[in-house]
């Protein structure tokens, strides 16, 4: 796998089966889907928007602190977490 490459999923099958999707997506035959974080403290707002059909990919509810270290949650366009025109 190329430098700075991540894959994050659940698991669903074996390591060859992993290296078999990787040759898929090498091979430009997937279409990744889009994911947009919400703040746990919109959790109601991501809920509202799953329901009503607005959601492209998916919805991931996230907890933020002021602990972390990591960068605020951003939407895969680099704006404000939530469906667009938020």
């Amino acid at each position: 796998m190329p430098y700075g490459i991540r894959v994050l999923t659940t698991y669903w099958g074996t390591r060859p089966e992993l290296h078999s999707v990787l040759a898929l997506a090498a091979r430009g035959d997937l279409v990744a889907q889009t994911t947009t974080e919400w703040p746990l403290s919109r959790a109601p707002e991501a809920y509202a928007a799953l329901r009503a059909g607005t959601v492209t990919g998916r919805a991931v509810i996230v907890r933020t602190t002021t602990l972390s270290r990591s960068p605020a949650p951003r939407a895969p366009d680099g704006g404000s977490p939530g469906p667009p025109g938020r």
